[in-house]
């Protein structure tokens, strides 16, 4: 089952390197080029906090009043605003202490607050954005590479946020749900709260003395006021730890969890009914969700058998009116954790949708119209490995209808280079039992980045086939430099037509792709607007032999961002599409080939999470629609009605009118969430497609009975008209356990 990369040369089809070999010396001679530009420290006056020894582990109550605090000075003040006066002194004072013993890391802070009758506390879901609350940040870079680093949030309520965050937030995730404890108190002085982070759950570097990167942020929402330690730059985020502090005085801790074996037990059973008949399957079951051995402090390995994502949140559903794939993204967490050190350098339009996608991981053990494929097991091995970034993950489904069970395998090489940038390889394999059922993609990517705002991307890769000799290749190259006043950003990128990532996700092939965009950010002198975003951009797109597929002028985009935290953005779009064959828009209504014009205008409005009433509003106008019109309309409000209970509503309606006929489709993406205390945690999702005869109800309730073990309970239901597959209706209900052994 383990990963045949290392054997691809004697397999059938094997491709040659010489592309990839021939980008070489130009890449590290432009390299060479740019060195003086690209060798600049990371934050060159950064603050320093001191972290202080203690022998006796503070007792987590979210109370600051025992002696080992008392004993030790604040690590942490002196906060600057970022938002809404960058630079000055933060309204309200935060003072932090750091602690430590063998085992773990401790946080003691105080947030004053002159009102604390107006402390925004409303959030008890973990890993909800806490958007909503005031809440403290603190971002830990443990290898000091100024790259990577773990996120960590919480609110006046002890709410949990955690995080991975990989190149200076390219990826966060965070479905990396690790073992650590928080509590927080409200008081007459503001509120309080005391965090512990066990060295094991974090990954360290093998030294003695140690020195980490670390910067600590403050919200509080009534006044949307943003603080923060080190890094208060309006050019850079929070996740950019090369501005970050550093975090001094760790001496000989534990170097992180040796062994974890976390399995699980599932009991439960599902039914599907089909046109008056009715079959029913026993869904019990067990196996190992991971098994997680650390090979240094830095290298881990995970295994996993038997695999099962019974507990996953369900997709939005969606209507796909355009002629290419939708991309859904992933939410198992067995792929999700470490996955950001699989991303490649690829580009993504205004709507976060790539054009391509090396490695996507819902292309294992999920097929193309969503139902699941058993996976028998699989191992991952991520880190750092003597300087280099280090991703090895190995896949084996089994049989599935026509489907043959295959192999998926995965490596990533990255190499750091300089303070910020970095270049790597990565490889794709999928092989089924059939020798001749096979698909591979190489690469090389490079991540550069120049004057500290300047982002430079570029690839190239190569998929590989059976009886595909020809037009199976891309490259691209991307430029973004934004800061706070300016926004600059290019591509270009090539897919041919033949290109096949089969583990990726490609949105179309046979294009040349080139855009640009530009705009400024100005900060006027009006009282009720903080900032101004106005840009315009060109995309065109061309097949191989330069004829033109689409044009899209995007004649202004104006954003408005208030001081209430409320956002209103307006875009006016000018379009050209041609299309070389037909395509069924929806069943039984096809779009002729030829070419068509069209201009659309779109209203969004963001309302502050902080409101009782908050949510987005959309409106978008499209004329010349195919040569016909289309109006789509957006609610999405969001209502607390309290700490416990809060209500998304979310509806879309379409109606398009075409020469070849008229349709009107109302789409339903409704979540309710209540939430007892931290621990125990339900959600209803109710969703409803009026164009393609759908509806489901999920249904999940979680206990966190342990900090990274839970007892789940859900309830799907989905039921579906189709003039193929007539009336059908899919029910399942299911108790999932986890339980973890650390060693």
């Amino acid at each position: 089952m383990l990963p045949s990369i290392c054997r691809l040369a004697g397999r059938p089809g094997y491709v040659s390197f010489k592309p990839l070999l021939l980008m070489m010396p130009a890449l590290l001679a432009s390299l060479a080029f740019v060195t003086p530009l690209l060798g600049q420290e990371p934050h060159q006056n950064a603050r320093t906090a001191q972290a202080f020894r203690v022998e006796n582990k503070p007792k987590i109550d979210g109370n600051l009043n025992e002696a080992v605090w008392a004993a030790v000075i604040a690590s942490a003040s002196g906060f600057r605003q970022k938002e809404p006066h960058e630079a000055e002194p933060s309204s309200e004072n935060t003072e932090i202490k750091i602690i430590y013993d063998d085992e773990s890391l401790y946080f003691g802070i105080t947030c004053y607050d002159s009102e604390p009758d107006k402390i925004r506390a409303t959030e008890l879901r973990r890993d909800n954005e806490l958007s909503s609350d005031d809440s403290v940040w603190i971002i830990l870079d443990t290898f000091h590479d100024h790259r990577n680093s773990f996120l960590f949030k919480t609110n006046p309520l002890g709410t949990k946020f955690d995080a991975q965050v990989t190149d200076e937030g390219k990826d966060l995730n965070p479905q990396w749900d690790e073992k650590w404890e928080v509590r927080a108190r409200i008081n007459d002085l503001g509120w309080t709260a005391e965090i512990e982070i066990p060295f094991k759950t974090l990954r360290v570097i093998d030294k003695k003395e140690q020195t980490w990167g670390i910067d600590f942020k403050r919200v509080v929402v009534r006044k949307n006021e943003e603080a923060l330690w080190s890094n208060y730059d309006r050019d850079f985020k929070f996740e950019d730890v090369s501005k970050a502090g550093h975090l001094r005085g760790l001496d000989n801790i534990q170097k992180g969890l040796k062994l974890r074996i976390k399995p699980f037990v599932i009991a439960g059973v599902s039914s599907l009914s089909r046109e008056g008949k009715s079959e029913t399957d026993n869904r019990s079951e067990g196996g190992l969700e991971i098994l997680k051995y650390r090979i240094t402090p830095s290298l881990s390995a995970d295994f996993t058998f038997n695999t099962d994502f019974a507990q996953t949140e369900v997709d939005q559903v969606v209507i796909n009116l355009t002629r290419f794939p939708l991309f859904f993204p992933e939410k198992r967490e067995f792929f999700l954790e470490g996955a950001g050190i699989f991303q490649f350098s690829t580009e993504k339009d205004r709507r976060g949708v790539p054009d391509f996608k090396f490695f996507h991981s819902r292309r294992i053990g999920l097929s193309p119209n969503g139902e699941v494929i058993p996976i028998i097991g699989g191992a991952r091995v991520a880190g750092k490995l003597k300087g280099l970034s280090l991703g090895l993950l190995s896949m084996q489904t089994d049989d599935f209808k026509d489907i043959p069970g295959s192999n998926f395998s995965v490596l990533r090489i990255k190499r750091d280079i300089f303070s910020r940038s970095s270049i790597g390889v990565m490889v794709t394999n999928r092989q089924s039992r059939r020798k001749d059922d096979f698909n591979r993609v190489y690469g090389l990517d490079a991540n550069l980045v120049f004057l500290e705002n300047l982002r430079v991307g570029s690839f190239l890769a190569k998929s590989q086939s059976p009886e595909v000799t020809e037009g199976d290749w891309t490259y691209g190259t991307e430029a973004n430099y934004e800061t706070d006043s300016w926004l600059l950003e290019g591509a270009h990128i090539v897919i041919r037509e033949n290109f096949n990532p089969e583990i990726g996700f490609v949105r179309r092939k046979d294009i040349d792709k080139n855009f640009t965009r530009i705009g400024i950010k100005p900060r006027p002198r009006i009282e009720w607007i903080r900032q101004l975003i106005l840009s315009t951009r060109f995309d065109y797109h061309t097949d191989h032999e330069g004829v033109l597929q689409n044009r899209t002028h995007h004649f202004f985009t104006l954003e408005t961002r208030f001081e209430s935290g409320d956002l209103l953005r307006i875009d006016n779009h000018r379009t050209l599409e041609r299309l070389d064959r037909r395509f069924e828009i929806r069943p039984g209504l096809f779009i002729p080939a030829g070419t068509y014009r069209g201009r659309d205008v779109s209203l969004q409005l963001d309302l502050n999470s902080r409101r009782k009433v908050a949510g987005q509003l959309g409106f978008a106008q499209e004329s010349g629609f195919y040569r016909g019109s289309r109006i789509s309309f957006d609610v999405n409000p969001r209502f607390r009605l309290s700490e416990q209970l809060s209500f998304d509503a979310g509806y879309g309606f379409n109606d398009v009118q075409l020469p070849q006929g008229d349709f009107r489709a109302n789409l339903l993406n409704s979540v309710i969430n209540y939430s007892l205390n931290n621990r125990w945690l339900a959600s209803t999702m109710i969703q409803y497609n009026s164009a393609d005869k759908l509806f489901n109800l999920n249904f999940r309730l979680n206990h966190i009975f342990r900090s990274s073990d839970n007892v789940f309970l859900v309830y799907n239901e989905s039921r579906s008209r189709s003039d193929v597959q007539g009336r059908r209706t899919d029910r399942s209900i299911l108790v999932k356990v986890t339980y973890s052994f650390d060693f």
